[in-house]
């Protein structure tokens, strides 16, 4: 897959309304903003009149600045990349899903408008990975683990369904912060537990917007890309595949995995 600051600026693009039937122009702008995200500098010792007294502990703070650097970029980053999904939510109008509030509706949208054949490859992987994470003795997030046992959603949900919870927790200041481990070093899952949500929400919303325009034919130039060239490809078949490094050599992955039948445009 591309690199999730390339995702975000691809997926923005592609909304962008270069195409004028395909113009979302608030979710293009929050899409923008996440892929500028490089990082967040971070100094956890800037009024720590104590640093320099114990060398052990000064290790210690020095490797916390570090994991914590990384953690505050995820969540920023994915701060951008959620409300994205929320705006786009609310510019949908959609009826109320099984229950109430928006992460239901939207899950019960992809429900009734999607098939098992639109999922996007690797999002059920990514999805798995997630969960396993999550069961890992480091991590201490019961009421995120519980979301997976929904029973009334389709896979295309459950994504965003448990990440809501994530993003709860970070938005009420419940969920709690990493620590170097035993060794002092920078290592911890929370990172890459948040770098994970934000490329499942990413995919989400291209599952959202592959629901929004199926069976429309509408299609559009690869204007995003380098070496751009006028030829036309379905809107579906990018949605599948606008996240990927290699088109061609992705297109076979794609069809292997999920059984797709891809149109010729």
């Amino acid at each position: 897959m591309k690199g999730i600051d390339e995702h975000c600026s691809n997926l923005s693009k592609l909304v962008s309304g270069y195409e004028p039937e395909i113009e979302w122009l608030r979710q293009s702008e929050w899409l923008s903003i996440a892929s500028g995200i490089k990082s967040v500098e971070f100094d956890i010792v800037r009024y720590d009149s104590c640093f320099g007294w114990c060398h052990n502990a000064d290790y210690w703070h020095i490797a916390r600045e570090k994991l914590l650097e990384s953690y505050i970029t995820e969540l920023t980053r994915f701060t951008y990349v959620w409300g994205a999904l929320e705006s786009l939510i609310n510019d949908l109008h959609l009826p109320p899903g099984p229950e109430k509030g928006k992460i239901n509706s939207i899950c019960g949208y992809l429900k009734n408008k999607l098939s098992s054949y639109d999922i996007i490859y690797p999002y059920p992987d990514l999805v798995e990975d997630l969960k396993h994470i999550l069961n890992d003795n480091s991590v201490n997030e019961p009421k995120i683990q519980a979301r997976f046992a929904a029973n009334y959603l389709s896979s295309h949900g459950i994504g965003v369904y448990v990440i809501y919870s994530l993003r709860n927790l970070f938005v009420h200041g419940v969920i709690g912060f990493p620590e170097p481990n035993e060794e002092n070093k920078p290592e911890s899952a929370y990172p890459k537990i948040v770098n994970m949500s934000t490329r499942i929400v990413l995919l989400t919303l291209q599952m959202i917007w592959l629901a929004y325009y199926k069976g429309t034919g509408i299609c559009s130039t690869l204007h995003w890309e380098p070496d751009v060239c006028e030829d036309k490809y379905y809107l579906e078949e990018i949605l599948h595949k606008i996240h990927l490094k290699d088109y061609a050599v992705q297109r076979d992955i794609a069809k292997r995995q999920l059984n797709i039948q891809w149109g010729n445009p």
